[in-house]
């Protein structure tokens, strides 16, 4: 349907949509060669042996708000990632930027942020009971800077991997920097391997924002399964969410798939 020039869409439609795409990316998935990330939005705690570099294509697709139902978000990351050693890594987010269009706003296209992040192992999964590792980010943009934190606690089980992640973040946003806002959260994952080159699971994400650190916001959930395919230099992870808490402002589906590759 148009309205006003401008393309919308109904929730059945979305939904429809958000299927649709979902099995697209399944299906890039099977055909892609790939690598070792497990989830989307789960980081594990296990790191890569030193001297690994390796590039990281990300695209999320958010879409159909209770309040904006045409609106198409698509998010895009260029992350650069190299193993200084075999307990610690870096990565370089080259640019974070995003595409909206069909929502009453019209269309647009906006530059986010670069961000640098590091991750340091202090137990490793593969030989100890638990692998524990520490996780850092800061991110910089136009009117925006952001730190975030992170807990990454591992456990691998024969053919099963299970990843808990627990969130702190600080933003600072405006002109001055002057509106704060903090965010409590975490993320998990169950991952099995169905073959030594796919894996399936399941993950989620679980946040609650705080408004100047004084007034929390409606808790947000997400859940999806997921596929994760990898051979030689090549990988893709796969995974379809969709909203669970009923939250007005926020997307009730989301899509993100991350294509990597060894230099």
């Amino acid at each position: 349907m148009m309205t006003n020039g401008r393309s919308t869409v109904s929730k059945d439609g979305a939904r429809a949509g958000f299927v649709i795409a979902a099995l697209l990316m399944l299906g890039v998935a099977q055909m892609a060669q790939g690598g070792s990330r497990l989830f989307t939005g789960v980081y594990e705690a296990q790191t890569s042996p030193k001297g690994t570099l390796e590039y990281e294509q990300w695209v999320t697709w958010k879409t159909s708000t209770q309040a904006d139902p045409g609106l198409d978000i698509f998010d895009f990351r260029h992350e650069l990632e190299y193993s200084v050693s075999d307990n610690a890594m870096i990565a370089l987010y080259l640019s974070d930027w995003r595409v909206e269009t069909g929502g009453a706003g019209g269309s647009s296209a906006t530059w986010k942020n670069v961000a640098v992040e590091s991750i340091y192992m202090f137990l490793n999964p593969s030989v100890d009971p638990l692998g524990i590792s520490g996780y850092l980010e800061v991110k910089g943009g136009d009117d925006r800077f952001v730190v975030e934190g992170k807990v990454l606690v591992q456990k691998n089980m024969g053919k099963w991997v299970a990843v808990w992640n627990g969130i702190v973040e600080a933003e600072w946003e405006g002109e001055g920097l002057d509106e704060q806002t903090g965010v409590l959260g975490e993320t998990a994952g169950v991952s099995y391997e169905v073959t030594p080159a796919l894996r399936l699971g399941v993950e989620l994400k679980h946040e609650v924002e705080c408004a100047d650190w004084s007034e929390w916001q409606r808790p947000l959930l997400y859940v999806g399964p997921n596929v994760s395919y990898r051979k030689g230099d090549w990988w893709t992870t796969v995974t379809p969410a969709i909203q669970t808490t009923n939250h007005d402002g926020e997307p009730d589906y989301v899509v993100r798939m991350i294509v990597g590759v060894s230099l």
